[in-house]
């Protein structure tokens, strides 16, 4: 069976952590507006923009990018404390095999990056879901302070201590089946999901006024718009 894959950008205007993150100034434009730019460069069989909101719907209606729909939520959805059946309900009305989201907090994750992980997906059957991982070596501690990880201690640095895999949060793909069955997006095994390692400065994610800071900097000095036109309007 030939498979394919919707990716979809929710946006909503709440943020309890950094405030109007998604719409405020960022690198002559805004989170939101360059992942939506962002969208209509990845190679994928749909595309939705999923808000609920008036400033985003008008923002979509200004920006248009080609390729991409819209898909509107249920008000109910945006707010911090609905369940995840009512926050991802419009997941549903995919009409592909997989559902890819898109996080719109990771400016510097490349279209292609997930249209690689998109290509492997559907060239690779083995392959049912699938998150973005950032891989390093490191030591990790529990809340009760006991090592996560066997560290070699004889040495104060992460050179031989084991490889770790950070889900980066930047995209998950997963079989739309699951979803509207109820299951779980992953089966939290090894292969489920597939860990598909991304650069780590396109793991940037921007949760709070000090990553925003920072990632703003380094994007208004490193970013080229010519190389990157979902970038800047």
């Amino acid at each position: 069976m030939s498979r394919s894959v919707a990716v979809m950008l929710n946006a909503r205007l709440q943020s309890s952590r950094c405030r109007d993150k998604m719409v405020r100034p960022f690198a002559g434009s805004s989170l939101v507006e360059i992942a939506l730019r962002k969208l209509a460069y990845v190679d994928a069989d749909e595309r939705f923009f999923c808000v609920a909101e008036a400033p985003l719907l008008e923002l979509f209606e200004r920006v248009r990018p080609e390729g991409v729909e819209l898909l509107p939520r249920a008000p109910e959805a945006i707010s911090g404390d609905a369940p995840q059946a009512v926050i991802n309900a419009h997941y549903a009305r995919a009409t592909t095999t997989h559902i890819a989201f898109m996080n719109a907090c990771h400016p510097f994750m490349l279209p292609d990056t997930l249209g690689r992980a998109i290509g492997l997906l559907k060239s690779n059957h083995h392959i049912d879901a699938m998150t973005s991982t950032v891989t390093r070596r490191d030591w990790l501690y529990g809340e009760d302070g006991k090592p996560l990880l066997g560290v070699d201690l004889s040495v104060g640095d992460t050179k031989r201590s084991p490889q770790v895999h950070r889900v980066a949060h930047a995209f998950h793909i997963f079989p739309r089946e699951r979803f509207v069955s109820g299951d779980p997006i992953f089966r939290d095994i090894p292969g489920d999901p597939y860990l598909f390692s991304i650069p780590e400065e396109e793991a940037v994610d921007i949760d709070t006024e000090v990553e925003f800071r920072m990632a703003d900097a380094y994007a208004e000095r490193t970013v080229d718009p010519a190389k990157h036109p979902w970038f800047r309007a």
